[in-house]
């Protein structure tokens, strides 16, 4: 069976024809919703939906971190970071968080927008002299590529990916490592096609505006992630350069989950270790107390520049499609509520990060499995959301939990 969903899996992985390769579940009764609201408690309700994915071996372990209204942060970890050592994962845990990386490049090019530096809409012809594209490349803005509507693929569409992923599913070793920067700019003078209203999610478009920003500025997206976003909201362990963050030595180890194909699930993968340009679609590595802190900066509104730019990131730029986008992220509209979220898979791990802006509450979820399903975050947050409808509080009891308030910035 496993060998037949080969030609189907790889056509899907190269087609980039949808927003995202996962699945967002959601609870499908009204009963489901408003679990929440009938037990007012948040540590049993998480723990109903996250501990059966490691009782069951989908995943070694599972952490998720919930911001809730009144600013608290609360975390709950079932499972181990590494199986081998029995090392379970904590709020402090390293992953690589796989896509969420483009939602800090995505507001490293709003800042520099906002300070004149680009404009959204450059296109790649004025941004890229030199560089022999297209006509339909070189018409590509940047607000298209933000928003992932360009008109790119996923990823570009040749042979050598074919063969990396198929490769891919017996070793679980990375099928970017191709896409060095020659082989992007390069891809360029063949592209053939024109953006369009509806959002098809690329890695394209964010290497090249990785790219862009570094040589505009003169300066790596490790010294502008540092300067714009991390240091000012106290993220110590969030960077590109993993040896230099504290903790590394402790970071998760990934494992396999639905992919790779061929290898067991629960068998130890190894890291994707990306080219210089690919770093802006996914090299970030984070913990789940700094993405935390990140979802909180989001949602904080105190008129400061740092608050107005991460607001704006968030803005609907297409807001008459179906999966719109702002920059970098989705929007789900589920039984009234309205979920703004990221989604990151790489190599053994699946990561996610959403918030509820009407309700101020945020969810991670990180996961040391590659694993199409997200059946936790928006489920959660949804959840959050009906019983602060009906009851307006809820009481957190019992486990693994960490309350400490973050200082505003």
């Amino acid at each position: 069976m496993r060998l037949a969903a080969v030609p189907i899996l790889v056509a899907l992985a190269l087609s980039g024809c949808a927003a995202t390769l996962s699945h967002i579940d959601v609870d499908k009764s009204q009963v489901e919703m408003d679990s929440l609201a009938e037990s007012d408690n948040l540590d049993a309700d998480v723990a109903s939906l996250a501990k059966p994915l490691v009782d069951s071996d989908e995943t070694p372990g599972i952490i998720v971190g919930v911001l809730t209204a009144d600013g608290s942060m609360h975390f709950y970890a079932y499972g181990y970071a590494d199986k081998a050592t029995l090392t379970p994962l904590t709020p402090d845990t390293i992953v690589p968080v796989g896509s969420l990386t483009k939602g800090f490049v995505g507001a490293i090019m709003d800042n520099l927008v906002r300070q004149g530096v680009f404009s959204w809409d450059d296109t790649l012809k004025t941004l890229l002299p030199g560089v022999p594209m297209s006509r339909d490349a070189g018409k590509i803005t940047l607000r298209e590529m933000a928003t992932h509507t360009a008109g790119f693929p996923r990823q570009p569409m040749t042979p050598e990916l074919l063969f990396s992923f198929i490769h891919y599913e017996f070793t679980g070793e990375n099928f970017y490592r191709a896409f060095d920067t020659p082989y992007m700019l390069k891809y360029l003078d063949d592209f053939d096609s024109s953006p369009t209203m509806e959002p098809v999610y690329s890695n394209i478009g964010y290497a090249l505006m990785g790219y862009i920003i570094e040589q505009r500025t003169g300066r790596s997206l490790e010294a502008l992630l540092q300067q714009m976003l991390t240091s000012p909201l106290g993220m110590r362990q969030t960077g590109f350069e993993l040896d230099a963050l504290p903790g590394h030595d402790q970071r998760a180890v990934g494992y396999a989950g639905d992919h790779p194909l061929f290898l067991r699930r629960g068998t130890p993968t190894p890291d994707f270790h990306l080219t210089h340009i690919m770093q802006a679609t996914g090299g970030l590595y984070s913990t789940a107390r700094d993405m935390l802190t990140f979802a909180a900066a989001c949602l904080r509104d105190d008129g400061s520049p740092l608050s107005k730019l991460l607001d704006d990131t968030m803005r609907v730029r297409v807001p008459e499609v179906r999966g719109a986008t702002g920059i970098a992220w989705f929007v789900d509209h589920v039984d009234g509520e309205v979920i703004t979220y990221q989604e990151g898979l790489i190599g053994g791990f699946s990561n996610y990060l959403g918030l509820d802006r009407t309700h101020h509450t945020a969810v991670v979820v990180f996961r040391n499995s590659f694993n199409w399903d997200f059946p936790v975050g928006h489920r959660l947050l949804i959840r959050i959301a009906k019983a602060a409808k009906i009851d307006g509080h809820l009481v957190i009891t019992g486990i693994e939990k960490d309350t400490r308030k973050k200082k505003d910035n």
